[in-house]
């Protein structure tokens, strides 16, 4: 009789019910500024993949436990902000000045051909990222990316 579980109804009612609080919730807002911070894909399921699945790699290298409680999570949460901090909004500051661009190798994306372009083979990946940047942070900017990540 029933075209879907009882589970997925379930899961479809729930989706439903949170996206008419949020809607709720936005459209009674007075300030537009607010209004405007109405970003329903930022509810689904694949931002908290995401997240869970950055914790959930920052175990150590040799470490086969992924399990977590909540006090690591909190913990790791930190981490993951400041990363996420350096990452976007340091890069923005970096791509105004063309000179101190931030590189991070692991966002290179492959090539899709697979033969090796890159001539230079002996340099060293990590002193691909500009040391300039991190000289010109004061610690007064250094104790606002901190404050930033752990508020």
């Amino acid at each position: 009789n029933n075209f879907i579980t009882s589970n997925a109804y379930s899961c479809i009612e729930l989706n439903a019910l949170a996206l008419i609080n949020i809607v709720k919730y936005f459209s009674k807002l007075e300030n537009s500024k607010d209004s405007q911070m109405f970003l329903p894909w930022l509810y689904s399921s694949q931002t908290c993949e995401k997240l869970f699945r950055s914790t959930r790699s920052m175990t150590s290298t040799y470490s086969t436990v992924v399990n977590f409680s909540l006090k690591d999570f909190i913990r790791k949460l930190t981490r993951i902000e400041i990363l996420n901090f350096i990452q976007n909004d340091l890069r923005v500051t970096a791509e105004s000045n063309s000179e101190n661009n931030l590189f991070f190798p692991r966002e290179k994306k492959p090539s899709r051909n697979y033969v090796n372009t890159n001539r230079d083979t002996n340099v060293n990946t990590n002193e691909k990222i500009s040391p300039n940047i991190f000289e010109k942070l004061t610690d007064i900017d250094i104790e606002d990316i901190l404050d930033k990540s752990l508020a």
